[in-house]
């Protein structure tokens, strides 16, 4: 059922999970600042904290030497010193990010052993599909969380600036440069980056209109300047 870097652990040993936490609902943080001599706080927004997976199981083995021999094993599959893929084959579209933060275990009972893997997850967001090559100036975000897409916009016609409008959160972000029909603007609003023609053009983003949209649940439209512009868009799916 956990699989962790591609390893299925229930098919690499005999591990049977009895438990899952960390799938379920959302956890956010408070941020809030205390006034002297006024009731309450002054709220000031929520923030998610990192992810943690807790993987309760059974190691089994056909002797108390070889459970230790596969304890030593999955010791070796666990170790890593960055995050990897983590899903749970009951819900495989949902992949989780994280690395091995520690391990409880109860006694060894002869030949087997009740370990609980626990995964810290820097990143709390769930991820989903890839979705490549969405045009139009409508797209629908069918997951939960906000998404960071790459937004491609292949130009028309000449033009001294191009202007790409979040309509649903008003967020703006406004391309000065000299283009002319043909070229292609790709905006990567996971690394704040901007291309034209595949060459890196940081210079180009306006400063007082430099807002990386990103996307939101439900419906997404988006408004071009030049109005001639073709939009396509690429993202992964994230989940709350």
């Amino acid at each position: 059922m956990l699989v962790v870097n591609g390893i299925n652990y229930e098919q690499e040993f005999d591990f049977m999970v009895t438990a899952i936490r960390g799938r379920g609902p959302v956890n956010q943080e408070i941020n809030a600042t205390e006034i002297v001599n006024k009731k309450g706080s002054l709220y000031r927004g929520t923030t998610r904290p990192p992810r943690i997976l807790e993987v309760e199981g059974t190691l089994s083995a056909s002797s108390p030497e070889a459970l230790r021999n596969e304890i030593e094993r999955m010791n070796g599959f666990l170790y890593s010193e960055k995050e990897r893929e983590i899903y749970f084959t009951d819900d495989p579209v949902k992949k989780y990010y994280g690395i091995n933060e520690q391990t409880s275990e109860s006694d060894e009972e002869v030949s087997n052993k009740p370990i609980t893997l626990v995964f810290y997850c820097s990143d709390p967001d769930k991820y989903g599909q890839s979705v490549t090559g969405t045009t139009g100036t409508l797209i629908t975000l069918n997951s939960t969380a906000k998404t960071p897409p790459i937004i491609t916009a292949t130009i028309k016609e000449t033009t001294n600036s191009l202007s790409v409008v979040h309509q649903e959160t008003g967020e703006e972000i406004v391309i000065n440069y000299s283009l002319v029909a043909g070229n292609v603007v790709e905006i990567d609003c996971e690394n704040n980056k901007v291309s034209i023609d595949g060459v890196l053009q940081m210079n180009a983003i306006d400063l007082l209109k430099a807002d990386f949209p990103s996307l939101v649940a439900g419906d997404n439209n988006f408004t071009l300047t030049p109005a001639s512009t073709i939009l396509s868009t690429d993202y992964v799916e994230r989940w709350l």
